[in-house]
């Protein structure tokens, strides 16, 4: 798989209280170093959403350098890219920011309300963004800038190419690296530059000059790779969005999702030292926000929780993320962070998935639908691919058994049957032909046979079971003669196949432990009236300890479910189209599956006259169910298709005893009748 990892890191929060930075990152190192072991080398890259040091402290840049340095020497095998974005506490609050920033949100404010271009943004930019930028200096502010050069160099990035890679420059910016043969881009944004006070929250703002400038960027790296060239777009500030003021907000997020500019997979921001993954989208796009962060200094006993990183697998080619979340426990060790993994199958695989283009997913399934309506959506959740899974498994146990069961009557009817001596004789000559697509050689030899032989052969040799490639005329003979006297075993014998594929797909529905008054009821019926077109019971199975006399089948005419199954060919589900069902359902049961399996010979033609015929099949097959706790199942049937499972096995056994359908349902008819007449 083309896969990329992004480790997030955000709100480190170093200071210079000690000679070291702090124990809880010396852990952090400790724990990123085991959890990168299985990535691919040159594979992973570091994004960092801002607040390195605490407060501003220019102080504490040595410290936060060698937390870079110590990070490097157990990720550098895997690292191919580090990108940073500032945070609040990564500039220094200076005297000319405390008055700028407020006088520009409320020229801001009123600019948005009066909706008129305007140049402001420009000459704000021309004339004070330069005090801006002193307070992520060394001289007047923080350092970041010259701390974040510093830590770009160490993992290997030119710091002189700056003019090229505009983001180590400035604050923000747009850079293109190519990992195991695919390009990403990531986008990076100041969002903290307007941070001045305890009233930042919903006030920050991102500026027009800031995107102007990322867009032309963006555009430029584009043109060079080539759009179609760029797998993931991924953006990143020390932000959540909602954050900024409610118009930059909006504008920043439409550039983000826009096809015509960013077209983002991801954001990537921290701030509220909080975890947290939020998957948005609507008909055409889709994007992921992931929220982390280690918190607040060592020993602040003002902010007390855990510290939290995460990782992030895109996996390409089949469209997802493994997102894994890591944070520490009350003895500082980092673990799966168990509050984020709220379902089983997040806990059991510690980590969540989320789509990467949800656009591209269907999290739905199709259930079957009558003629001229739409089909239902099913949404798949974790239940459902628990019944799919033991579905799968059943159904693959089911068609084992049934061929060994097909293996069994072809041994019981060879063995059951006293043979004549009705030698035949045959020349070489007369019985060899050559091997085809469709045709297989058997060679017979100059000998005596013996129907014994013929149908040995015809049921454990090599002669294909296919009447049209036998093409030894005299041969034929012998096996329709052999079928047509044994015909009433036969029926028999496929009446007892019918009857175990009903119990064995009854079975199935046992993985989940029936509960006392749950019935299942698995059945066929065959066309019994054909003048009124009314089927009845063939064969049918129940769950265990169910009361076989009050639920048996009833009698059911030709029509609703069974016709339109019939038209459309289709697995049909009454609980998915009720509303085109003419008849209810008992109230003693809650759903019901029903299908016609199109096997050989399962078609009775009628004639009105006229040129008049219709077709209608001989047999039906059906689950019903009183509990909806089985619908999920059924689900399962109808978008596995079970219609065509048991077409496929029935009609290798009706190939195989060459059974007439048409006269297999007169039989069971007639003995049906004789039944009766005899307990009358």
């Amino acid at each position: 798989m083309n896969n990329i990892a992004v480790l997030h890191l955000s709100d480190l929060h170093i200071d210079d209280k000690s000679t070291r930075y702090s124990k809880i990152l010396k852990k952090l190192i400790g724990d990123i170093k085991d959890q990168i072991k299985i990535l691919p080398d040159k594979s992973m890259v570091i994004v960092v959403t801002g607040d390195i040091i605490h407060q501003g402290n220019a102080e504490a840049s040595k410290r936060a350098t060698l937390f870079f340095k110590d990070l490097y020497e157990v990720v550098k095998q895997k690292v191919c890219a580090i990108y940073l974005v500032p945070g609040n506490h990564d500039k220094k609050r200076t005297t000319e920011n405390e008055f700028l920033i407020p006088a520009y949100r409320m020229m801001n404010s009123k600019i948005a309300n009066i909706k008129k271009e305007s140049k402001f943004d420009d000459v704000f930019y021309d004339s004070f963004w330069k005090y801006q930028e002193e307070s992520y200096g060394a001289e007047k502010g923080s350092g970041y800038l010259e701390f974040s050069k510093e830590i770009y160099k160490i993992f290997g990035k030119d710091i002189e190419l700056e003019d090229k890679y505009n983001y180590i420059r400035d604050t923000f910016g747009v850079d293109v690296v190519e990992i195991l043969g695919k390009k990403y881009c990531f986008v990076m944004f100041n969002t903290a530059w307007s941070c001045v006070d305890d009233e930042d929250n919903r006030n920050l703002i991102f500026g027009k000059f800031q995107m102007e400038s990322i867009k032309k960027q963006f555009a430029m790296l584009v043109d060079e790779h080539g759009e179609d060239n760029i797998e993931l777009t991924i953006t990143m500030g020390h932000h959540p969005l909602n954050a900024l003021f409610g118009e930059e907000e909006d504008s920043v997020f439409s550039e983000m999702i826009s096809f015509e500019q960013f077209n983002a997979n991801a954001y990537l921001c921290g701030h509220t030292h909080d975890r947290t993954v939020i998957n948005w989208g609507n008909n055409r796009h889709s994007i992921n926000t992931f929220m982390t962060g280690i918190g607040w200094p060592e020993g602040n006993s003002h902010h007390i929780g855990a510290h939290t990183y995460s990782i992030y697998v895109f996996n390409l080619s089949i469209n997802s993320i493994d997102i894994y979340v890591r944070s520490t426990d009350d003895g500082g060790e980092f673990n799966p962070d168990f509050r984020m993994y709220t379902k089983d199958t997040n806990r059991k695989d510690k980590k969540i998935i989320y789509p990467i283009n949800a656009q591209k997913t269907q999290t739905y399934i199709h259930l079957g639908a009558v003629s001229d309506h739409s089909s239902k959506a099913y949404y798949i959740s974790d239940e459902f691919m628990k019944y799919l899974k033991e579905y799968v498994l059943g159904i693959g146990k089911l068609r084992q058994f049934m061929g060994m069961a097909i293996e069994a009557d072809k041994s019981n009817l060879y063995e059951s049957v006293e043979y004549e001596e009705d030698d035949i004789e045959y020349e070489e000559d007369d019985v060899e032909y050559e091997s085809s697509k469709v045709k297989y050689k058997y060679v017979y030899e100059l000998q005596e046979y013996t129907t014994e032989y013929i149908m040995y052969n015809y049921f454990f040799g090599d002669v294909l079971v296919e009447e049209e490639v036998t093409e030894n005329d005299e041969v034929n003979k012998v096996i329709e003669g052999f079928f047509k006297d044994n015909s009433k075993l036969i029926f028999d014998m496929f009446l007892g196949y019918l009857q175990k594929l009903c119990q064995k797909l009854e079975r199935i529905f046992l993985f989940d432990k029936t509960d006392e008054g749950d019935i299942v009821r698995v059945h066929f019926r065959y066309l019994a009236d054909r003048s009124s077109l009314t089927y009845v019971k063939l064969c049918e199975s129940f769950s265990e300890e169910t009361d076989i006399t009050e639920h048996s089948l009833s009698e059911f005419k030709y029509g609703d479910l069974i016709e339109e199954a019939h038209k459309s060919n289709k697995v049909l589900l009454y609980s998915a189209n009720r509303d085109s069902c003419k008849n209810e359902l008992k109230k003693k049961w809650k759903n019901f599956l029903t299908c016609i399996p199109m096997f050989k010979g399962n078609i009775f033609k009628k004639n009105y006259g006229d040129d008049n015929v219709k077709e209608y099949p001989f047999i039906t097959f059906g689950i019903t169910t009183n509990v909806d706790k089985y619908d999920k199942l059924l689900y399962c049937m109808d978008y596995l298709s079970i219609g065509k499972m048991l077409e496929e096995m029935i009609d290798v056994y009706v190939r195989i005893f060459k059974i007439d359908i048409n006269k297999f349902c007169i039989y069971i008819k007639d003995e049906i009748k004789k039944e009766n007449e005899n307990e009358q």
